[in-house]
């Protein structure tokens, strides 16, 4: 009975949030981004489908870019390693297809089809998938249906669970029923499994996040970037990581006290409003875009008004602001900077919702940031107390590499 009940709710809800995207998508670009993309989903998938037949196929479904950074380091070993396997990938939302929709290790990428029985049954039916794996927190019903009745194995991989999710109440049965479909889970801490084990789910283990490889690899080779190196001209270099205009006013309160650091913004949203939001936020001091740039002109605060640079900033940085710790949608990615070596903060909001943030806080090599002193006292700290906990910071990271292989060895293939 409750599992029904769990299904018919389930049903419900996921009905209701389609509706709700397609009356939303008349005036919101992003989710009729999600309604247009969807629409051309099984004609491409069956296009390319008719060029891998006779191929195995391996699928990979994220929710966003956070999760195909998540997924990217398993992609990458497993077509190393299984080099005549096709791959495919899956987005949910816009902002991971649009900017990832041309990675060259897929032989398709498109966006995953509301979750529906119909849709589902002929999902899987097109790709033909040999394998399949979910990122984080995607998990649905009828696909995970779908895979099992094809005997395909799926594994969630990166897995964070709290004791806030369905799985965990007393009215969770149906989605538990869900994380039973799994063929294993691959959870990002020992917390998690030991709620898993708690409600019944043994074919789990600790694999760590998969973003350690990721970060901690690209921070091996960074890219050089010359503007960036004129622009800090050997002074202490902030970098506000995926801004907002909380972690940007905090900022411009505390720089007339610390005039020989500079400061990097990279907003979040990048478009001609907020960036003039940005310039009027530090008009007391001497700033700049990227794309004006001039090193013979004295800037002491540099706007990046393009996409896909910040992640190598980093290694120019001394310290890193990363944004999202004051709003409802969460802290974005800490790992990069901390991969690089720098004090790390960030704002007080849903940090429990990060494993890797909260850990950073418990090894203090990252401070929350409740007001602009908290700021202050960072950057003031002296150069030698920074430096050694950059240093911890990047043995942090280090010492948690390792997941992708954990995954990969584990496979049923």
């Amino acid at each position: 009975m409750m599992n029904l009940l769990g299904f018919v709710l389930y049903t419900i809800g996921t009905r209701l949030y389609v509706l709700l995207v397609k009356i939303v998508a008349i005036w919101n670009p992003k989710a009729k981004q999600m309604i247009v993309g969807r629409a051309s989903t099984f004609e491409t998938l069956a296009q390319a489908a008719n060029q891998w037949k006779g191929k195995s196929v391996a699928w990979f479904h994220c929710a966003s870019l956070g999760e195909f950074e998540q997924a990217r380091p398993i992609i990458e070993a497993f077509k190393q390693k299984h080099p005549n396997w096709v791959i495919t990938i899956t987005f949910f939302s816009p902002s991971g297809f649009e900017i990832r929709k041309n990675y060259a290790e897929a032989a398709w990428i498109g966006y995953l089809p509301f979750d529906g029985g119909i849709n589902a049954k002929k999902f899987i039916q097109l790709m033909n998938p040999q394998i399949a794996f979910f990122v984080k927190y995607e998990v649905w019903f009828h696909y995970l249906k779908q895979l099992k009745l094809a005997k395909v194995p799926a594994y969630l991989v990166s897995a964070h669970f709290r004791p806030s999710q369905p799985y965990f109440k007393w009215y969770g049965h149906f989605f538990r029923t869900m994380l039973h479909n799994f063929t294993h889970v691959f959870c990002q801490n020992a917390p998690s499994l030991s709620l898993l084990n708690q409600i019944g789910i043994t074919n789990g283990t600790v694999s760590n996040d998969t973003r350690f490889d990721r970060v901690w690899e690209h921070a091996q080779t960074p890219i050089t970037l010359p503007t960036i190196a004129q622009f800090k001209n050997n002074q202490p270099l902030l970098v506000a990581g995926s801004s907002y205009m909380n972690e940007e006013l905090l900022i411009a309160q505390v720089l007339d006290s610390l005039p020989n650091w500079k400061v990097v913004i990279a907003p979040h949203h990048i478009n001609e409003t907020r960036l003039t939001q940005i310039e009027h936020t530090f008009s007391n001091y001497t700033i700049t875009r990227f794309s004006q740039f001039n090193p013979t002109h004295p800037t002491q605060v540099l706007i990046i008004d393009n996409i896909g640079m910040l992640s190598s900033i980093y290694a120019y940085a001394n310290a890193a602001f990363i944004g999202g710790g004051y709003g409802t949608g969460g802290l974005h990615n800490t790992l990069e900077p901390a991969a690089f070596g720098m004090p790390i903060c960030f704002g007080p909001k849903h940090v429990h919702r990060f494993p890797e943030a909260e850990s950073m806080v418990e090894q203090r090599i990252a401070t929350i940031i409740n007001h602009s002193n908290d700021l202050k006292q960072l950057l003031s700290l002296p150069l030698t107390e920074q430096q050694e906990i950059g240093t911890r910071c990047k043995n942090w990271v280090q010492s948690q590499t390792g997941a992708t292989n954990k995954v990969l060895s584990a496979l049923q293939l």
